[in-house]
């Protein structure tokens, strides 16, 4: 069975949770950036509806789902890389065998 995997940050705290059952996920919460790889499961990203910042995602074996608007030209393949919001620090999710889930956290309140 493929191994799930979450992770979720606070870009204004700069804290990062990673959740894995049965296999590792590595993940680099670099200020206002994030850098998240992993081999075999699904990941499960939540970022603020109006954060700004270059997206670079893809799987290998898996679908990918993003809730923000992204613009892509030209060849659609395993990944995809578009900007959010004005542009900004890089987050980057990409795992193998898993699909990728990209959501948009609303503003609490």
């Amino acid at each position: 069975m493929p191994g799930r995997g979450a992770a979720c940050g606070d870009p204004a705290r700069e804290d990062t949770a990673v959740r894995t059952p049965l296999h590792p996920i590595s993940a680099a919460w670099k200020g206002e950036g994030l850098d998240l790889t992993t081999s075999n499961g699904s990941v499960n990203l939540e970022i603020p509806k109006t954060y700004n910042a270059r997206l670079e995602t893809g799987t290998v074996n898996g679908g990918m789902n993003i809730d923000f608007p992204v613009t892509v030209q030209g060849f659609i393949g395993r990944r995809i890389t578009t900007t959010l919001g004005s542009g900004g620090p890089r987050v980057r999710t990409v795992t193998t065998n898993g699909g990728v889930r990209i959501r948009q956290r609303l503003p609490q309140g």
